[in-house]
């Protein structure tokens, strides 16, 4: 038996987007409030029974989480708008794994299941400041009236559109895996059946006080309900199958064929955009202006998002030799129903996940590793080509070295390292890339018998770049890389 509690604090400032304009990163600038503070639990309790036929595993597991994010939605020096959002969640899960005792057996069978429910409540409230007001709801909802009828006004300095959720996730699997050790064949075949499911309450509500000018004489108040449930279920049978022979005591070949699953879920971040419509229809329809065309937006609806599927197949050979190891592999990966993150036309204020795509992608990956006693060296790199994915790299590198030294007792371990990554795109259609970067790091340790004191150096050669793009109202916005940074720690073992 065995039981692992972790609890996490944290308090963090945020958030580090630049906007990019003219083929340039400007410096963060935004005059609200970007924070992130969060305390989590997880604790985790297994039990394993070792009988004459089967061994048992059990595994269960409770996570708490409670959150709180302020953002300047905008990113910018402008009063557009803010968002709070607040989680308090909680998740069970369990897992129990029959598997057979002998492992000695030609044939090794093991047969489980897995079950999750978790719980999430969401308070997600907007706040539209003047500069928002002004330019997402009045200019919009202006230009729809003639200029010779009259125009509206927002006395309110801020609108805020409160968003409550309740979004419930659960997950059911059964799953089964043979493995059949014939000497130098070794043969593994698996299926999973898994059910997804999901349902969102939610309950929005934005208010304000309007008049339309020169015919009102006094603000007239205006609030906007939105309120309902989404809900989605989905079944998926996921195989397996690998074949690996040992050509040789030292040299492997394999190959493998699996289906990948990704979850889908809810969007939450485009709810402020349908409010944002649905206030200036209510507005005309409040003032008895009924538009050819109205606001359009997604409703709630379309917030649901379907699961990602990929197959996977891939071929391969490992050696390992004496204090030296090499592997390579070719691999193809076929991606339906992907979910990518799209951004609403126009001045938009949130952004959705949607399965609006599907990538093919070729590669190939190589290792070496050599590590004579107390040198360690390891080199890996990897190419990705076809039709990749936003922010998949076509290349990888990974170089790193070391050595450790014995001082009566004591062990001084001394390694650096060499990664990176690049090129790639940071959307779909390849009109914004980042080129290859490099950036080094070091490690320098001093072991005791119970504890070790060691610093830390990454990116040494301060190499600029961008790791995260999105947009928010027509912007463009990026997050740099980490600059420099040294850290000193100790680690203790009790």
């Amino acid at each position: 038996m065995s039981n692992l509690l972790v609890v996490n604090i944290s308090q963090e400032g945020g958030f580090a987007y630049g906007q990019f304009k003219n083929d340039t990163l400007y410096p963060v600038s935004y005059n609200d409030e970007g924070s992130y503070s969060r305390l989590s639990v997880i604790d985790g309790y297994r039990i394993r029974h070792h009988g004459d036929a089967v061994v048992t595993d059990f595994t269960t597991s409770v996570q708490l989480l409670t959150d709180d994010m302020h953002m300047d939605q905008d990113y910018t020096e402008r009063s557009v708008f803010t968002l709070q959002q607040r989680q308090r969640s909680g998740a069970g899960t369990l897992e129990l794994i029959l598997r057979r005792a002998d492992t000695n057996a030609i044939w090794k069978p093991q047969t489980g299941f897995f079950s999750l429910y978790k719980l999430n409540s969401l308070y997600a409230p907007v706040t539209f400041k003047r500069d928002g007001i002004e330019t997402l709801i009045l200019n919009n909802a202006n230009s729809h009236i003639p200029d010779d009828i009259g125009y509206l006004t927002i006395t309110d300095q801020t609108m805020p559109v409160n968003s409550d959720f309740l979004i419930g996730t659960w997950n059911t699997a059964l799953f089964h895996e043979s493995v059949f050790d014939m000497g130098r064949w070794l043969i593994t075949a698996g299926i999973r059946l898994d059910y997804e499911g999901g349902i969102m309450d939610y309950d929005c509500m934005a208010r304000l006080h309007y008049r339309f000018m020169p015919t009102m004489t006094q603000d007239k108040e205006l609030e906007v309900p939105y309120k309902g449930s989404v809900s989605h279920n989905h079944f998926e049978v996921i195989p397996k199958l690998s074949i690996l022979y040992k050509a040789t005591d030292a040299v492997t070949l394999y190959t493998t064929a699996s289906k990948g699953y990704r979850a889908g879920g809810f969007n939450t971040q485009i709810f402020s955009d349908i409010l944002q419509n649905l206030t200036m229809n209510a507005m005309m329809k409040d003032l008895g202006v009924y538009l050819d065309r109205r606001f359009v937006s997604v409703s709630a609806d379309n917030t649901e998002y379907d699961p990602e599927n990929a197959w996977n197949l891939e071929l391969g050979s490992r050696l390992h030799k004496g204090s030296f190891s090499a592997s390579a592999s070719a691999y193809y990966m076929d991606v339906r129903n992907l979910q990518l993150t799209v951004f609403p036309p126009g001045m938009s204020t949130g952004r959705m996940m949607t399965n609006a795509g599907r990538s093919r992608s070729i590669g190939v990956e190589t290792e070496l590793g050599w590590n004579p006693q107390q040198f360690r060296s390891h080199i890996s790199w990897s190419w990705c080509g076809g039709d990749p994915r936003p922010y998949v790299p076509r290349h990888t590198l990974s170089v790193n070295a070391g050595y450790s030294f014995r001082l009566n007792g004591k062990t001084l371990d001394i390694d650096g390292s060499l990664n990176g990554a690049g090129p790639f795109n940071w959307d779909e259609t390849g009109t914004i890339q980042e080129h290859f970067r490099l950036k080094a790091g070091c490690r320098i340790a001093l072991a005791f018998q119970n504890w070790e004191i060691y610093v830390r150096g990454d990116n040494l050669t301060d190499v600029q770049g961008r790791n995260f793009y999105f947009k928010s109202v027509g912007n463009e916005f990026f997050a740099s890389c980490k600059p420099r940074t040294i850290m000193l720690g100790t680690t203790f073992n009790l």
